[in-house]
């Protein structure tokens, strides 16, 4: 299935685990770097944790 964002829909039965971060709150007048700069940080730590979940 061709999807503009690479979502994968799992075959049924697949394990699968779901993670939720904090809130990520942005002003309007942030620095777009900085805001983006943790909204990187907080999905790769969101990721490591995923990975880390099926390692024996």
């Amino acid at each position: 299935m061709a999807s503009w964002d690479r979502m994968i829909v799992p075959h049924p039965f697949t394990r699968a685990i779901f993670l939720y971060g904090d809130p990520i709150v942005i002003a309007r007048d942030e620095d777009v770097d900085e805001a983006r700069l943790r909204v990187e940080e907080a999905l790769n730590a969101l990721t490591a944790r995923a990975e880390a979940h099926w390692q024996p």
